[in-house]
């Protein structure tokens, strides 16, 4: 039995199937791609973050939640990992990922980055 309550409920539980719940930019809004490559340095945070530079997003045209493969070199050594561009436009190094480089929190390493597509 739908009552007004009910009916309420019912219109508020509802999603606009036309209302787009992503913020960010969407697909038809992405520039054209200069290049799918590009490297540069960057200080690593305590959380391990690393921010991506803004003319580098722009060439690379990368948005928020864009998977890249992100080479990091330090002292020798890298490692090459799928990777999220994540809020902030950061790329999220794990503690294991860290460890291996021997990387702490202000090192700047060399960051390649690689999309495909």
């Amino acid at each position: 039995m739908d009552g007004p309550i009910r009916g309420k409920a019912k219109e508020l539980f509802q999603m606009d199937e036309t209302q787009d719940s992503d913020d960010g930019p969407d697909e038809s809004e992405r520039p054209e791609r200069q290049t799918s490559n590009a490297e540069f340095t960057a200080p690593m945070q305590q959380t391990g973050q690393i921010t991506v530079p803004a003319e580098v997003r722009k060439k690379m045209a990368l948005m928020k939640g864009d998977m890249v493969l992100a080479t990091i070199r330090w002292k020798g050594e890298d490692i090459s990992r799928n990777k999220d561009i994540g809020t902030g436009n950061r790329i999220t190094l794990k503690k294991s990922e860290r460890e291996e480089l021997d990387l702490e929190p202000g090192d700047e390493p060399e960051v390649r980055l690689a999309v495909f597509g």
